[in-house]
């Protein structure tokens, strides 16, 4: 997107977001800010499909390791809740650095599997140290922190924080390392470029955004719980980073606002109701494929586009007169 479009659609975007409070009930309010969560999540998988062309089926176990943690600081430790989001960024930020270790040898499609795992792992766990996370019951802030309006307002201040953040980590140096390293790891690893750290950069960045969404979830729905995190979470939040265009920040509002009323969606569809397969079972799940596929596609044809300029120069050069 163009630099001044791109400014016309965020001061929109801003615009409407501004004066969302004044215009809807305070339930529409909640559940805007609950987009704006979502927003923070897309960000992460999009910033990381961008820069290294692997997505992730892991976001929700981000998000949920962040709104634990949240919600243990507030409610078992008296840590006021909004002190608690750059502690939610910075667990998950670790551990979407250990993943982003753990996978960095690995093939898109394989890495895709891992995350997965971590995905399908995330409520079991929840369950499993029911002592610290309160089990099945989950974990009740003491008191709400925030009224509905002042909640929908920090939400969406900080996601416009972290696009911004976003918008401007895309276009560093180390963004930069991270598309040389996804499009010619081999050529990239020759010029120095370090490929464990700057795996651990890129899933721990993705990592934070997930964590901080998480907790921004918890602190608007004053509780954590397993059933807030399910498998299909990090389903549909990779299928909506599709839709809102693969790698691309600017998509990230759509994506969340498909997130949030993916339900109403489907269910607009007969066959949905029915409880059978139909249209939109098919969009999240298609939407899911093209998103871990992309990652595979973008790598080989940054590959290929860098072998095919090898040659080029190889055959300039063996065409070029010696000079005798």
């Amino acid at each position: 997107m163009s630099g001044r479009l791109g400014l016309l659609t965020l001061a929109v975007a801003a615009g409407l977001v501004a004066v969302a409070p004044v215009l809807l009930s305070t339930r529409h309010t909640a559940q805007l800010a609950v987009v704006a969560a979502y927003t923070v999540a897309t960000l992460g998988i999009s910033l990381l499909l961008r820069q290294t062309g692997r997505s992730s089926l892991g976001q929700g176990a981000f998000m949920a390791l962040g709104g634990y943690t949240t919600a243990i600081l507030a409610s078992s430790h008296g840590v006021r809740e909004l002190w608690t989001i750059p502690a939610a960024g910075g667990v998950a930020a670790a551990a979407g650095a250990i993943v982003g270790l753990v996978t960095m040898r690995l093939e898109p499609i394989s890495a895709g599997v891992v995350t997965f795992g971590a995905a399908v792992a995330a409520p079991a766990v929840a369950l499993r140290f029911a002592g610290l996370t309160g089990g099945q019951r989950g974990l009740v802030l003491a008191a709400r922190p925030f009224e509905a309006r002042h909640a929908y307002a920090l939400a969406w201040v900080v996601a416009g924080v972290l696009f911004v953040a976003a918008w401007a980590f895309s276009r560093s140096r180390s963004a930069r390392a991270l598309r040389a390293l996804r499009d010619s790891p081999r050529d990239a690893a020759a010029s120095g470029l370090g490929r464990a750290s700057h795996a651990a950069l890129a899933f721990g960045l993705s990592g934070a955004y997930g964590g901080i969404a998480g907790s921004l979830l918890v602190i608007e729905l004053g509780r954590a719980e397993p059933g807030q995190f399910p498998l299909r979470l990090s389903l549909v939040l990779l299928a909506g980073a599709a839709v809102g265009g693969l790698g691309s920040i600017w998509g990230a509002l759509p994506a969340a606002l498909l997130v949030r009323y993916a339900d109403q969606l489907a269910g607009s569809f007969p066959h949905a109701r029915s409880g059978q397969v139909g249209p939109g079972t098919f969009l999240l799940g298609a939407g899911v494929v093209v998103a871990v596929l992309a990652g595979s596609a973008a790598a080989a044809l940054g590959r290929r586009s860098r072998r095919q300029r090898a040659g080029d120069r190889a055959e300039a050069l063996g065409q070029a007169p010696s000079g005798e």
